[in-house]
């Protein structure tokens, strides 16, 4: 498990608090990966979640977080969609090309959650791929979440008389053909305020709470490491001795 809190006040706008766990579960192994980096009034936070055989779930999930890393010198500002897309593309070439050079990593994929919050303008801007998730809350309730790129979330949004299918199957994630690839950029469109927060989490967390559930246990937290440990005790006990890889970063914006 990965652990790390901070909190960091630029002058007299939003002080961030942040909280990053990754955890195994029953799993054999973590193939989820996170990171998140501060600077200059910047936020770049990413979830990833890596599947594939020959722990090629992790080498995904880590290719992720490595092109990530590289972006980081050319975020100055709050990053257009257009260049969302383009981190995102990267990070799917870089999944392909390890993909050619080793077969025993041909299956391997990722889904990946990324934001991005500019401290001084009080905006944000996230991208996805998958079913990682982001959650944004305002005043103690849910005001957005991402939709999963999911048959399962595909045939909700298509009511028809469809064939069953797992809640884990996609029709999109990174690891295959870029123009097959299905992504949605997304931005806050209202300025940011002290008590809103957001929170990238992989399904092993997601599936095991509400909404209405992870609203509550970050507004009735004192930071958000306390909402995330809290939420990951709930996530690993209602999973009863089966749980996934569970990953969550939450953002908590505070006066």
């Amino acid at each position: 498990m990965a652990e790390r809190t901070v909190q960091w006040t630029p002058g007299p706008l939003l002080e961030l608090d942040v909280s990053a766990v990754s955890e195994q579960g029953n799993r054999p192994s973590n193939q989820d990966a996170v990171v998140w980096h501060l600077q200059s009034g910047q936020f770049v936070g990413v979830v990833a979640d890596g599947a594939g055989g020959h722990r090629g779930g992790e080498v995904a999930s880590r290719l992720i977080i490595e092109s990530t890393l590289q972006h980081l010198h050319s975020l100055h500002a709050l990053p257009a969609q257009a260049a969302l897309r383009t981190w995102l593309e990267d990070c799917n070439q870089q999944i392909l090309n390890q993909q050619a050079l080793n077969p025993a990593l041909s299956d391997m994929h990722s889904t990946a959650c990324l934001l991005v919050i500019d401290v001084h303008c009080r905006s944000a801007a996230w991208v996805h791929v998958g079913d990682t998730r982001l959650y944004q809350g305002r005043a103690g309730r849910m005001v957005f979440r991402t939709r999963d790129h999911s048959v399962l979330q595909w045939q909700a949004d298509h009511p028809g008389n469809w064939p069953s299918v797992g809640r884990n199957t996609l029709y999109s994630a990174l690891g295959q053909p870029t123009k097959d690839m299905v992504c949605q950029v997304d931005a806050c469109i209202s300025p940011l305020q002290a008590g809103d927060w957001f929170a990238l989490c992989s399904d092993g967390v997601w599936e095991q709470v509400t909404d209405d559930e992870m609203a509550a246990i970050v507004a009735c937290t004192a930071s958000a490491q306390e909402a995330v440990m809290h939420l990951h005790a709930v996530a690993r006990k209602r999973a009863a001795g089966r749980a996934d890889n569970m990953t969550t970063l939450l953002v908590r914006l505070l006066a």
